[in-house]
């Protein structure tokens, strides 16, 4: 036998679910077809390429600018983390990247919009990169290259290695 009052519960339960389901299925639609065009004319080589070629300030707010945009969850950044290291992307530029990547994603951005608006959303967004900056600006000014691990990974029939952190001009 049902309690009384849970029927009207789950009936209540119910109706919210679709109301979410009706809202967020165009949100999620319209980021996947996003995400694609970004995965498709933003490949892993241009942001190193990208990153390789500014100094310290301005590639922490690029490198977190472009993890936000990327389409990578957690199990992705890392392989372009090795890649920007073995690049010799600075670490404090990396740390950025690193941290923006998986923390603004669009999923979150597009709950986040869907079930609280723009100003929670701009809110959470806003602070995420800037603690990405900042924190990659601190790990910058350490200079902790030399504590960077030696990483090999193989991916898509290419590998990717860091060499301790130094990059491949300290190398030769």
């Amino acid at each position: 036998m049902i309690p009384p009052g849970t029927e009207a519960a789950l009936l209540d339960s119910w109706g919210y679910f679709l109301h979410l389901a009706t809202i967020l299925t165009p949100l999620f639609i319209g980021a996947s077809f996003l995400v694609g065009l970004a995965q498709e004319y933003l490949p892993p080589e241009r942001v190193e390429e990208m990153l390789r070629s500014r100094d310290h300030g301005s590639g922490n707010v690029l490198a977190a600018g472009l993890g936000a945009v990327t389409p990578f969850c957690s199990c992705s950044t890392v392989p372009i983390l090795a890649g920007l290291l073995s690049a010799g992307a600075p670490t404090g530029m990396a740390f950025s990247f690193l941290l923006a990547s998986p923390i603004v994603n669009w999923i979150a951005v597009f709950l986040l919009f869907g079930l609280f608006g723009t100003g929670v959303t701009v809110a959470y967004v806003t602070t995420a990169l800037l603690a990405a900056i900042v924190a990659g600006l601190i790990i910058g000014t350490f200079d902790l290259d030399g504590y960077v691990k030696d990483v090999r990974i193989t991916t898509g029939g290419r590998e990717i290695a860091t060499d301790g952190g130094a990059s491949a001009t300290d190398a030769a």
